[in-house]
């Protein structure tokens, strides 16, 4: 008996489209009804510039049209030349659309994006890429995704003062959360002030601990090795070099060997970093800008952010804005949702995907005032004009 292999992969909306017998059946109306067969299981995925069916998904429509007898035979597919692989694919990360309208809107969104993207870096399209992987691992709801955090002394930076986590599992389809912060007993008399803010004494989501720096390092070990147990681990930063170099320092054995590299299917084993740094850009599409914590978290126009730079507060900022983005849609419609109509021109005459940011946005005090003025809703105040300095023997005035 000869056994012939079996390839899947995915076909193009488009390619499908042309089908004349399968055309009625996915169109946006029929897809999005209620009664669709491929509603329940929600298995309508988007790759990172092409609305695609799995093969799967082809091969259900067309023995469902035959057995509810709409067809009198199997419909033919397209030539395997249409069949887009795994392995020629970057990512295939799910998206769910509830209305025809949403349908259609992201077929001619899709088509508008890719314009866009055309001359664009290699260093965006990678940060792009990280943006769907995960996004895709986060939809599979499993594994444990812990945020984690430390504060340093300034004046030596290798003596820890905090440690700060927040962490969600999934446990029989429900989301578990949990955090903590835990300070360094023999840095209780230390504070920062030169450099950063001291906020160790303003934690907002729970009691700290104080713990002797011997103990502090044992329970980091075992919340890290615990969170590994299930599988797989997603340890997540924001600028993650300096926190991961503090659990190298306190021998935690995952930091050795935790990649960036996310696989092409969300994995069910492994360690893997995620920085919201790096997802930030992605969404921004500023290859080179970083942005700190704080200004993430008001871009994203999170709410009641205080007392940054507090390891404990810090920790659940990093997790809920990994979160705010990776159970968004994908990327260039969450980009557009987000900050509707504001990328910047590109060389093309067209626009690009990169946001252009107002003054008021990058300035600090203006999340102050907004409190009190309500948004602005207009440009930046111009820079005043320097006052002339006074001539000698002269008083200024």
């Amino acid at each position: 008996m000869i056994v012939t292999p079996t390839t899947t992969g995915y076909y193009r909306y488009t390619d499908i489209n042309a089908i004349s017998a399968l055309k009625g059946f996915i169109h946006p109306n029929s897809l999005t009804h209620p009664d669709h067969p491929l509603r329940k299981p929600r298995t309508l995925t988007n790759g990172e510039s092409r609305l695609m069916f799995s093969s799967a998904q082809i091969e259900y429509i067309r023995y469902y049209l035959k057995a509810v007898g709409l067809v009198d035979k199997l419909i033919p597919i397209p030539s395997s030349n249409y069949l887009l692989t795994s392995a020629s694919l970057r990512n295939v990360s799910p998206v769910y659309y509830d209305s025809a309208t949403a349908l259609r809107n992201a077929l001619k969104n899709i088509t508008k994006n890719n314009r866009k993207l055309k001359g664009a870096d290699p260093q965006l399209s990678n940060l792009r890429n990280i943006f769907e992987r995960v996004r895709a691992a986060w939809a599979m709801n499993t594994g444990v995704w812990i945020a984690v955090d430390f504060e340093g002394w300034e004046m030596k930076n290798d003596d820890i003062t905090e440690f700060g986590y927040s962490l969600i599992r999934f446990e029989d389809g429900k989301t578990v959360e949990e955090e903590g912060h835990w300070t360094v007993k023999e840095m209780a008399s230390t504070h920062n002030f030169k450099y950063l803010p001291d906020n160790r004494e303003h934690y907002h989501f729970g009691q700290s601990i104080e713990k002797p720096l011997k103990t502090l390092t044992r329970h980091v070990q075992e919340l890290i090795a615990k969170c590994n147990e299930p599988g797989p681990l997603f340890l997540v930063f924001h600028d993650a070099h300096g926190d991961i170099k503090y659990l190298k320092q306190l021998k935690v054995p995952e930091a050795d060997v935790a990649t960036r590299l996310l696989p092409d299917v969300p994995p069910t084993e492994g360690i893997f970093v995620i920085d919201t740094a790096d997802l930030f850009s992605g969404l921004e599409g500023h290859s080179g800008t970083r942005r700190g914590l704080d200004r993430m978290c008001r871009l994203l126009k999170m709410q009641n952010l205080e007392h940054m730079h507090n390891g404990g507060n810090d920790a659940h900022w990093t997790l809920a804005a990994m979160r705010s983005m990776a159970s968004g849609p994908p990327l260039d419609l969450q980009r557009e949702e987000r900050w509707p109509s504001q990328t910047e021109p590109n060389l093309l005459g067209g626009t690009s995907v990169k946001v252009k940011r107002q003054a008021y946005e990058l300035d600090s005090d203006y999340d102050d005032m907004e409190g009190v003025f309500g948004p602005f809703t207009g440009e930046a105040d111009p820079e005043p004009e320097p006052e002339p300095e006074p001539e000698p023997g002269q008083q200024p005035s």
